[in-house]
């Protein structure tokens, strides 16, 4: 199923619409399991996990599914740890370029910017010593400017489409 992105995110969008007893849905407990088995996931495959991931994250990250336990994460947190880990078994390039086709999509705002929150606090955190870290950032400085500038510019295009 994780070949096609179509069938992926319809069967995602099929496990949100499925509440637990416990007030979370199907699909919380899906990704808290994609999570953990990343590594079983081929590599030709990855783009399009990561694609359907951004394409619902919007419907996944309802409110009312949050867990009630203090300690667990939000949803917001699992689909973009999820995300990070796929996006780490591929090259920087294609990293990149999956991001940048997910970004100009203008879906999933909240999981975008999450995302490139995460990038900067990556750099940020190795700024000092930057030539022995910059393999494991995600994308590098100059591909996270981008990303961040088309991110702007959606964010703008989004917000004067609501006026």
């Amino acid at each position: 199923m994780v070949e096609n992105t179509e069938k992926f995110r319809n069967y995602l969008i099929e496990l949100a619409k499925q509440k637990l007893p416990n007030g979370t849905t199907q699909a919380r407990v899906f990704i808290e399991q994609l999570e953990n088995s990343t590594e079983e996931i081929p590599v030709n495959y990855i783009p399009s996990v990561v694609e359907a991931l951004f394409d619902v994250s919007e419907q996944l990250l309802s409110q009312d599914d949050e867990s009630n336990s203090i300690l667990a994460f939000g949803n917001e947190v699992i689909i973009s740890r999820c995300i990070s880990q796929l996006l780490r078994q591929i090259n920087e390039t294609s990293r990149f370029e999956l991001l940048k086709k997910v970004i100009t999509q203008g879906k999933a705002l909240p999981i975008i910017n999450h995302e490139i929150a995460t990038l900067k606090e990556q750099q940020s955190q190795y700024s000092t010593d930057q030539s022995n870290y910059e393999e494991k950032w995600l994308v590098n400085a100059q591909h996270l400017k981008e990303l961040e500038e088309m991110t702007r510019k959606i964010e703008v295009r989004t917000d004067t489409s609501y006026k």
